[in-house]
């Protein structure tokens, strides 16, 4: 193929991103993982992920709904790209018989055991981790509050038809391999909508 081919096939690929600008591209990609934000003070540090914002973010959502006739797992967490590329991530699940349960109001203050064969809970669990990277499988320090019991959940809106949800939480959370205690403190997560998986 000759170099004058190659650079008009190069002029017509791009010229769409010159003339539509950004708002072409997300189009093209669609870069919206959950719309929200969770916000939180991590021993004292803020911490603040947003959902929507690219997918080349540095920050993040991820809000999932795993449902079965009679048992319910929602986990919402928010990521954070640290300079280094490591993947700091913060949240809680939620679990239970049936999603309706949730309403604006309810409270969660532990993480209990249903079946331990299926592996299901009731209740809210807080978590901490990060990672080496956002695709890594290697974790640098994974905490949870399942090994403190000190967790306070509260939802203040929720509308399950838009899966959609705000509340508070605050929790303790333990790295037992390495004996490390995080707070979480203030936190707020709002407008956060969940996909079912």
């Amino acid at each position: 193929m000759s170099k004058r081919k190659i650079q008009s096939i190069c002029y017509l690929a791009f010229t769409p991103l010159l003339l539509f600008g950004c708002d072409f591209m997300e189009n093209i990609f669609p870069d919206k993982d959950n719309d929200g934000v969770i916000i939180a003070n991590l021993n004292e540090i803020p911490f603040e992920a947003e959902g929507g914002k690219g997918f080349l973010a540095k920050e993040f959502l991820k809000a999932e709904l795993e449902e079965s006739e009679d048992y319910y797992l929602l986990t919402v967490y928010g990521i954070r790209v640290q300079d280094d590329k490591k993947a700091l991530a913060l949240g809680f699940q939620l679990a239970g018989n049936d999603i309706s349960e949730i309403t604006a109001g309810s409270t969660y203050s532990n993480w209990v055991l249903l079946d331990e064969k299926a592996g299901k809970f009731e209740g809210a669990k807080g978590a901490v981790e990060m990672r080496n990277s956002v695709k890594s499988d290697n974790s640098v320090f994974k905490a949870s509050s399942f090994y403190t019991g000190e967790i306070k959940l509260t939802i203040t809106e929720i509308d399950l038809s838009k899966r959609e949800f705000s509340g508070s939480f605050q929790f303790s959370a333990l790295d037992s391999q390495v004996d490390t205690l995080f707070q979480v403190t203030e936190g707020n997560f709002e407008n956060v909508k969940w996909k079912a998986l």
